[in-house]
């Protein structure tokens, strides 16, 4: 990859099957993904990418991070969470959109949003959310409640199963056309997606969630977990959908409610 890489070139790994998927949903609940490579940060000229894609507030928050690899991280979650927004953007206005026209925050719990700095540009109540595991990154936007998760698929998954697996779930699982390893892996993203997706309300632990069906259809994969939670309603909601889908080592997994359904 040639060093003269720009912010613009950046190529979209975002899994066309899936993305193909998500434009089958009604125009609300269907929110733009992007995914990249966080080494692109590496073979292309970091202050390119600051300068094209940071505005100032968010350039001081990237001097706090010393190590290159967090640094990478936090970037590249940052360019995809905006290229989605202006994805999402893009399909309901005419005013040109650039990436210095939004800064992405983060609230108390850490949960980012969305501040817009072109008066031409009404974000609303445009929901963001953001991901990165091992080399990969992942953004998401949508005017719902929005979640996504990346898990590289490795023997962690397998140390820690304790903590996010019942006995119950096991069974579930083997349902799947999946091995062991792609199943554990799916079901962490659906319960980390549904944990960002539900975090505005409160942090949900992963033994809280329940999963209670999947499903598979052309490398799609449907997770329901459990709408029973403490402290959370969900109007007219028997279970809590998730669609995930596997990227070469990695579990992709995405949950979006509306905004309007859920109540504390």
């Amino acid at each position: 990859m040639s060093n003269n890489l720009t912010a613009a070139q950046l190529p979209d790994l975002a899994p066309p099957t899936f993305l193909k998927h998500l434009a089958t949903r009604p125009y609300s609940e269907c929110p733009t993904l992007t995914q990249l490579h966080t080494d692109q940060m590496v073979n292309g000229d970091e202050s390119t990418f600051e300068q094209t894609w940071l505005t100032e507030p968010e350039k001081l928050q990237l001097k706090q991070y010393g190590f290159d690899k967090r640094r990478r991280e936090w970037l590249s979650g940052r360019i995809c969470a905006k290229k989605a927004a202006m994805q999402y953007l893009a399909r309901a206005t005419t005013a040109p959109l650039a990436a210095l026209d939004l800064s992405i925050q983060s609230d108390q719990s850490g949960r980012p949003y969305l501040i817009s700095h072109n008066p031409q540009i009404a974000i609303g109540e445009l929901d963001i959310s953001i991901s990165h595991s091992h080399d990969m990154a992942v953004g998401i936007a949508g005017s719902n409640y929005c979640g996504v998760d990346l898990q590289y698929l490795n023997n962690t998954l397998f140390k820690v199963k304790n903590r996010y697996c019942s006995d119950f779930e096991s069974l579930i699982l083997d349902e799947l056309p999946a091995d062991e390893l792609l199943s554990l892996g799916l079901l962490w993203v659906a319960k980390e997606a549904v944990r960002k997706c539900l975090s505005s309300i409160r942090l949900i632990g992963f033994r809280e969630m329940e999963l209670i069906g999947v499903a598979e259809k052309d490398g799609i994969y449907t997770l329901l977990l459990s709408s029973a939670l403490s402290g959370i309603s969900i109007s007219n909601v028997a279970s809590i959908e998730v669609v995930a889908h596997t990227v070469g080592d990695y579990a992709l997994g995405l949950c979006s409610i509306a905004k309007e359904k859920i109540h504390a």
